[in-house]
């Protein structure tokens, strides 16, 4: 299976490394869009998974993983501007699906309400809008670790909460990941913490009705982060 990888430089002067993933030029393609700290690198195996039937388009964002040594600088990434990266990169591949996990969940559904005529359907993981008791204090944790320069505990955090599902191997690499994550990358982290505890679902859920496509969402019955029962509440606008 050939991989192309390119690096795409966005309107913005940001670039981003973008990885093809070709089994058959036949196939359609699906865009996979991670949350906040994860890179292509985490959809290895779901790459294969699903090249029995699609290729697959993945991306580092600007600051994170093989996009960050072409983004010299200091600079943080908004969610406005997951939202650009994300419908520029669509426009520019057209893929026929999207699939995201955990907080790429905002940028896809919204980058899904303001354009991406090509993608037909979409699937939403691990994604809420709204934030539950549980999800606040891991959020509020997280970003008080980082402040405080506490990157092995936030790290732990992870694995503890909302990565306590997770089988051991996985722990273990996502604990080394993070542990090691540069100065630069755990700034986006706490950038990205004050992020999602200011933001107001009731300002952008209505645009969520512009979306023209398919879309289900899949929570696990146990996630008590995300639950589905939270999720059921956007079948109000999507």
């Amino acid at each position: 299976m050939p991989i192309e990888k390119q690096v795409v430089a966005l309107p913005n002067g940001l670039k981003v490394h973008v990885e093809r993933h070709v089994f058959d030029p036949a196939f359609e393609t699906v865009i996979l869009v991670n949350g906040a700290l994860a890179t292509t690198a985490s959809f290895s195996h779901t790459v294969r998974y699903l090249g029995e039937h699609l290729n697959s388009l993945c991306f580092d964002l600007p600051y994170a993983g093989q996009s960050r040594q072409h983004n010299p600088g200091e600079y943080v990434v908004t969610k406005d501007d997951e939202v650009e990266i994300l419908l520029y990169l669509i426009d520019s591949f057209e893929p026929a699906y999207l699939a995201s996990m955990s907080w790429g969940g905002v940028a896809s559904l919204l980058a899904l309400a303001r354009g991406c005529a090509s993608v037909r359907r979409a699937v939403i993981g691990s994604f809420s809008p709204f934030l539950n008791a549980a999800m606040t204090d891991y959020v509020t944790r997280a970003r008080d670790h980082v402040a405080a320069g506490e990157n092995l505990k936030a790290a732990q955090l992870l694995s503890d909460t909302v990565g306590q599902y997770l089988p051991r191997v996985m722990k273990i690499y996502n604990y080394r990941y993070l542990s090691k994550l540069p100065k630069e990358e755990w700034r986006q982290v706490a950038f990205h913490a004050d992020q999602i505890l200011s933001m107001q679902p009731e300002q952008y859920l209505p645009e969520f009705r512009n979306i023209g496509c398919d879309v289900k969402f899949v929570n696990g019955e146990l996630d008590e982060y995300t639950t589905a029962s939270d999720v059921r509440r956007l079948g109000a606008y999507v």
